[in-house]
């Protein structure tokens, strides 16, 4: 897919004034439907291709006024350029949303939120999606309503510090790798929904996720949250690390141990590319009906090529599988916009994943 839009040339501050020129057009109706200020932050002339392919892939399902600054290491000043993304609506009208992009070169990176702000939508709520933080992003995120970014277009390493860094602005945020990841989470769901799984719920003991972007002081995004989700689900707070995982507290049931660690020699032709989780696997322990005896269960998640493969070890004949879908961020942002795949409970899974990346360091430290 490559841009069909002209993209005119405008001066910096003339911006708002020039796309209100782009809807003064002789015997045509067309509609400014921008309902919301939405920057692209971390474009870079190498991705700019893919960016407005992007934007323009969203606007008609998501119409607002879209900033795309992008840092040009050739610059010696700051230059705009200005398009409409138009759709054809049933009364014959054209409904459209401003695309305004941005180039400036690298001494004037801290400018950038002001000339943007200068030219929002007065009065509209504005949203951030973030591709890589820099210097200017705490300011953007600072000033939204609303905080997209996809985990993996960060370095694992990276992404929870930098998130830790803002959660005190209690932005809402958007992990579009939280879709991805929602294969995991449905499975899991889907098998403690068994009846032979259920009573084991009050005494799950453990919780092991394997990770392939894991290794020492390196913390990943997506094994974080996807832990934040099951300690979120089964209603337990960490309060403590040590090289044994996390000691998490239930307020029902017993306590629980929740580990991240490498794959094992094994499993390590996992899933990397997508959300970089390739087992999981859960010591559960059922009871009689008088709480007399316990027997172990493990229920076990793993990748195995492009399916993820889920079994109760100990039941005969229960495994389920599923094909993986591999979906690049466009194609997982299309699913999020076009779709509506939901991001439930993503915030509470990622305020405990925090408190973990948080245990975690201070025992590094």
């Amino acid at each position: 897919m490559s841009s069909s839009l002209t993209y005119s040339p405008v001066e910096v501050g003339a911006i708002s004034k020039s796309l209100a020129a782009l809807f003064e057009t002789e015997g045509q109706v067309i509609t400014r439907a921008s309902a919301t200020n939405v920057i692209v932050s971390g474009a870079t002339l190498d991705k700019l291709t893919r960016v407005t392919e992007l934007v323009e892939l969203i606007a008609p399902v998501h119409p607002a006024r879209f900033f795309i600054p992008v840092m040009d290491p050739v610059a010696t000043a700051m230059r705009a350029e200005v398009a409409a993304a138009c759709v054809r609506v049933s009364n014959g009208s054209d409904v459209c949303s401003e695309i305004v992009r941005i180039f400036f070169p690298a001494n004037l990176r801290s400018a950038i939120p002001s000339v943007i702000r200068g030219h929002m939508l007065p009065g509209l709520s504005s949203e951030v999606f973030e591709f890589s933080w820099d210097e200017s992003s705490q300011q953007l995120i600072k000033q939204c309503d609303q905080l997209y970014f996809d985990a993996q277009s960060f370095p694992p390493d990276h992404l929870l510090a930098l998130l830790d860094g803002v959660a005190h602005l209690k932005v809402p945020m958007v992990d579009f790798n939280w879709v991805r990841l929602g294969i995991w989470r449905e499975e899991i769901k889907r098998t403690f929904d068994l009846p032979i799984t259920q009573n084991s719920l009050p005494y799950l003991s453990q919780v092991r996720i394997e990770s392939a972007h894991f290794s020492p002081g390196k913390y990943d995004a997506s094994s974080y949250t996807l832990a934040g989700w099951i300690a979120h689900r089964l209603g337990c707070e960490p309060v403590a690390y040590s090289r044994e995982g996390w000691e998490c507290k239930r307020r029902a049931g017993t306590d629980l141990t929740i580990q991240i660690v490498a794959p094992s020699e094994m499993h390590r032709k996992g899933n990397p590319d997508q959300c970089g989780v390739t087992r999981v696997s859960i010591d559960a322990r059922t009871s009689n009906d008088d709480g007399s005896a316990h027997t172990s269960k493990t229920v076990v998640l793993l990748v195995k090529s492009d399916v993820l493969e889920t079994r109760i070890e100990g039941e005969e004949g229960l495994v389920f599988k599923r094909a993986i879908e591999k979906d690049d961020l466009m194609e997982v942002i299309e699913r999020f916009f076009l779709v509506g795949d939901s991001t439930v409970n993503y915030d509470p899974s990622l305020k405990l994943g925090l408190e973990m990346f948080r245990l975690t360091r201070g025992f590094a430290e």
